[in-house]
């Protein structure tokens, strides 16, 4: 179901949609985030989302990530090529912004693993 929408319309929504769409839905986080999700309009450096548990901070930061490197909708060119994910540990930036249930390869369509480890977009 779609969230803030009622049942039967998220129902009469989703059963329009052909295969191709239903499959992409869950990639498109622009139509499914919530509010506080969403990156900050205009030019910023620093983003910081405050929250308990179950927030949504990894998600969202997984998704900005995401759509830094792919682009925000399926043929939109990314910004950015290479980034850099930092954490406390070596381990806490693997085990949760990457393979975490809300990491970047839990929010992405299938990605290809390059040599040394990294992560490379199949776009």
């Amino acid at each position: 179901m779609l969230p803030f929408v009622p049942a039967v319309m998220s129902e009469m929504f989703l059963e329009e949609l052909t295969d191709e769409l239903l499959i992409a839905l869950p990639y498109l986080f622009d139509q499914w985030a919530l509010p506080h999700q969403m990156p900050p309009g205009g030019d910023w450096r620093a983003w910081i989302i405050l929250g308990g548990r179950g927030a949504g901070k990894t998600r969202a930061g997984a998704e900005w990530v995401r759509s830094q490197v792919e682009g925000s909708l399926p043929m939109d060119a990314g910004a950015a090529r290479r980034v850099a994910l930092l954490g406390e540990t070596y381990d806490q930036v693997r085990d949760v912004m990457i393979l975490g249930d809300s990491g970047i390869l839990a929010c992405s369509p299938p990605l290809i693993v390059a040599p040394r480890g990294r992560l490379a977009s199949a776009s």
